[in-house]
């Protein structure tokens, strides 16, 4: 949530500078009067923040684990570069861990999300976060998109999940 908040934060102040800006532009003073233009350019930094996700965008590509950021100001980030989340077609989900491939399913509907994991191979692996990515997955509540980057909050917005959209 504290990385929620902080990315709302910065958010907002790009909103601010560029409303600033755009009004400092857009102003023009004559002597007596003071003339607005209606500014007809998309404000860049609303195109990155997509309100829903679009699943079906996204549908067959690697989401890459990159951390999850607790609300205790903990963090945890996979081991290796390899744990993975591929949404696929009919509510289906294929997981890559940093031992273990596992599948499961997912809904969707607006910024909600629920996942499920179902089946995984039972290799044992030494300092393995395995256990904290596969916990968290079941606690997905909220989803959303930042540019390349979604974005999934826990229950109780206790932590938010980080992946990257990487076609490796």
């Amino acid at each position: 949530m504290k990385y929620l908040a902080i990315i709302i934060l910065a958010l907002s102040t790009l909103i601010s500078c560029n409303v600033v800006q755009k009004a400092d532009e857009n102003t023009q003073t004559n002597n007596e009067n003071t003339v607005e233009k209606k500014s007809q350019e998309p404000d860049l930094a609303m195109e990155l923040v997509q309100k829903t996700v679009n699943i079906e965008g996204i549908i067959g590509q690697k989401l890459f684990w990159i951390q999850t950021l607790y609300n205790n100001d903990t963090k945890v980030h996979p081991k290796k570069d390899i744990a993975y989340i591929i949404f696929e077609h009919k509510d289906k989900l294929s997981i890559q861990t940093d031992c273990n491939l596992g599948r499961g399913s997912y809904s969707v509907k607006e910024k909600t999300i629920s996942m499920q994991v179902l089946q995984l191979t039972k290799i044992a692996c030494l300092e393995s976060t395995e256990s904290i990515f596969l916990k968290d997955l079941n606690r997905a509540s909220v989803i959303f998109q930042i540019a390349n980057k979604i974005f999934i909050d826990l229950e109780g917005h206790s932590g938010t999940m980080e992946f990257e959209i990487r076609k490796k």
